[in-house]
């Protein structure tokens, strides 16, 4: 191997995939906070194993996630990837704009976040006649 360096670093796959993700303020001063106490690293990561070298997927997972989880009693096997699910589930629920969670999740178009998310889109069935009896009841 005549280049010492082992890591590569890829661009975004659209151009949508440079963004900024609004998080909330603790999460920031909590970041702020670990930036402060994390091994140093030679390429300056705040994440990084515990060599300082760049973390791959099944290491963030091992020594990340997993304990993280078990720490929350979380029992779920739950993926990085099905972190961003969740992110974008919860946004749903919340009732941001589509559009926006769109924005987020770094989507070329609108229609692909509609289409991964469309169980969560659909309108829940209500019961009419209970809508129509309390309006007449309310009058």
């Amino acid at each position: 191997d005549l280049n010492p360096e082992r890591h590569r670093w890829f661009d975004p796959k659209t151009k949508k995939g440079k963004r900024a993700i609004p998080i909330p303020s603790e999460l920031v001063s909590t970041l702020k906070l670990w930036r402060e106490k994390c091994p140093k690293s030679r390429l300056d990561l705040v994440f990084s194993n515990a060599f300082g070298e760049p973390a791959n997927r099944t290491g963030v997972a091992r020594h990340g996630l997993k304990p993280a989880l078990a720490q929350a009693n979380i029992e779920k096997n739950v993926t990085v990837h099905g972190l961003r699910h969740t992110y974008a589930s919860m946004l749903i629920l919340l009732g941001r704009p589509i559009t926006e969670i769109s924005e987020y999740l770094g989507h070329a178009d609108v229609s692909i976040t509609m289409r991964v998310y469309a169980h969560f889109l659909k309108p829940k069935k209500q019961d009419t006649m209970s809508d129509l009896e309390r309006l007449i009841q309310n009058g």
